[in-house]
């Protein structure tokens, strides 16, 4: 059994991409952050109680195998988010399971993980999105779901269900 960090914006974190692909991942310990300990509300209404902060998941990054960061328009938030950066980066180091799906593989570019790798993200339709995960060095995959190395990325709602078996899948591979 694995034990996976989620992490979901404060507000506005995509509820369908969470409980999709977190239903895939049952029988696993999964546990929950945020930016705040209190009420997490989704873009489509649902709420969660993260189980920590983000902080708190730092200070115990190493008991995880791997983070699942959930899109929606509120995971912007982490687009600069130290802690956030420092919890991908230390997973990335340690060769765990790194997956993000919706806009949440920007965060994964800022970070510099995605450099070389193939990855996939949602996009306004414009283009604008892809075009700075790519000046990150990424190079854009127009599957809904990529899996590079340690590395997993889907670009939205739709892809929710085969973005949480592709982490399944990794988990169990490990």
């Amino acid at each position: 059994m694995a034990k996976i960090l989620y992490i979901i914006a404060h507000t506005d974190y995509q509820d369908k991409e969470f409980l999709d692909s977190k239903k895939e991942l049952e029988g696993n310990t999964i546990e929950v952050a945020s930016s705040e300990k209190t009420t997490a509300k989704g873009v489509l209404g649902g709420t969660c109680e993260p189980d920590l902060t983000t902080e708190d998941a730092l200070a115990k990054i190493s008991e995880y195998d791997a983070v699942v960061l959930v899109g929606g328009g509120g995971a912007e938030q982490y687009f600069e988010d130290r802690i956030v950066h420092d919890i991908i980066k230390k997973m990335n180091e340690a060769g765990k399971i790194v997956a993000a799906i919706c806009i949440s593989p920007k965060t994964l570019a800022l970070t510099g993980i995605l450099q070389g790798k193939k990855a996939t993200v949602w996009d306004p339709g414009d283009r604008s999105v892809i075009k700075e995960v790519e000046a990150k060095g990424a190079q854009h995959s127009e599957e809904d779901v990529t899996v590079d190395g340690n590395i997993i990325t889907a670009n939205g709602p739709h892809a929710a269900t085969a973005f949480g078996q592709a982490v399944k899948k990794a988990l169990e591979e490990k």
